[in-house]
């Protein structure tokens, strides 16, 4: 059984922010093509959509979980931490 005894908060709260940048940015693409279909009826904010969403998403989910990574740190002292069992993998897994 293996333990997380805390986070580092930064770069945790930073790796998730990139990653949620990018699954912004991927959304924001589909939206955009989905609205590019409705012709003249499509909301004219749709190209600043592409950028705000990702930056806006970053920046909501760094805060995120950073706060939650702190409160984790405050936490886990006491009541344990989050536990898991560790597997070695074989050759033949991928």
């Amino acid at each position: 059984m293996h333990e997380i005894k805390s986070f580092k908060i930064f770069q945790t709260a930073k790796v998730v922010a990139v990653m949620y940048a990018v699954m912004f940015a991927i959304f924001g693409v589909i939206e955009f093509l989905a609205f590019m279909r409705m012709g003249p009826r499509r909301p004219p904010h749709m190209a600043i959509v592409l950028v705000v969403m990702p930056i806006v998403g970053a920046i909501f989910s760094f805060i995120g979980v950073a706060i939650s990574c702190w409160v984790y740190n405050l936490i886990a002292p006491h009541i344990g931490g989050i536990a898991f069992d560790l597997e070695p993998r074989s050759e033949n897994q991928v």
